[in-house]
């Protein structure tokens, strides 16, 4: 049963003061710290969830094995929400030389950081591009905010159910398909899509990269933030049906036969991640 992410932030809060008194312990202050994770250098603001997660060396993990296993090497992956590169530069390194990664983050906020994490790992810089961009469907505008942390200290104006903190974005819009050809990406092996309720602003923008390079998706599925867009799940679903995908479980990659029952087993203000294989 997936956990909602507001109780996987009551565990990351408490976990929080707890590493914080032991880091005090030893004479180590503030919230900022530069380590190795998952083979990557990181700058990271142990106050922010994501961030902290990756810390801790628990950021998405079954997310992550999920990317190396159905990506080639090398191989052309857009990462479509990738905030502070949480998955976009492990996946860079692992994916080995040759490979390239399309880091794609609307927020100013952590557009900066993808941008200071990436500095740190010279090794990869040859593999990862960064966009600075909100990617949309075709006609439509870029937000001026889109949610890219979640603070683990007291924090207003937070996201009434997930607690996430809106960041302003000063990106310019653009589909996926325009991205597609005006980096002139022959193929793309694999699209990691995590964008808060946004993903069908996202597909719509990317009818013909989907028709015509056929890319493996994994993609957050969040019914209840597709609710406050305004949006259906079984909308979003569909679009794979059109293309001609399977829908598979992220953990055990078994195809999705119960849609509704799917559905009804996401807790309110949870999610789960799911693969759209083209067959």
């Amino acid at each position: 049963m997936p956990l909602a992410t507001s109780s996987k932030l009551t565990l990351a809060r408490i976990l929080r003061r707890a590493v914080g008194a032991a880091r005090a312990a030893i004479g180590h202050h503030g919230t900022e710290v530069v380590c190795r994770r998952r083979g990557v250098r990181w700058s990271l603001d142990l106050d922010e969830g994501v961030q902290f997660a990756l810390y801790l060396g628990v950021y998405e993990r079954q997310t992550a094995a999920a990317l190396r296993r159905l990506c080639p090497r090398p191989g052309v992956v857009v990462d479509v929400g990738a905030n502070v590169g949480a998955q976009a530069l492990p996946l860079a390194a692992a994916l080995g030389p040759g490979s390239r990664v399309v880091a794609v983050e609307p927020t100013d906020h952590a557009y900066e950081r993808l941008r200071r994490n990436l500095a740190l790992n010279p090794s990869i810089a040859d593999r990862v591009q960064t966009q600075h961009l909100a990617l949309v469907a075709r006609g439509d505008r870029a937000a001026a905010s889109y949610f890219a942390s979640w603070p683990l200290t007291p924090t207003a104006g937070l996201h009434p159910v997930h607690q996430g903190a809106p960041h302003p974005s000063t990106a310019p819009a653009s589909t996926l398909d325009a991205l597609v050809h005006r980096l002139a990406l022959e193929r793309v092996h694999l699209i990691k899509l995590d964008v808060d309720g946004n993903e069908l602003a996202v597909l719509r923008g990317a009818q013909d990269t989907l028709a015509r390079l056929r890319p493996t998706v994994v993609f957050e599925f969040c019914p209840y933030l597709l609710d406050e867009a305004g949006e259906s799940p079984h909308t979003l679903l569909s679009i794979f049906d059109e293309h001609g995908y399977s829908l598979l479980d992220e953990a055990s990659m078994a195809p999705i036969d119960d849609r509704d029952r799917l559905i009804r087993a996401i807790p309110h203000g949870g999610g789960i991640n799911l693969v759209a294989m083209p067959t």
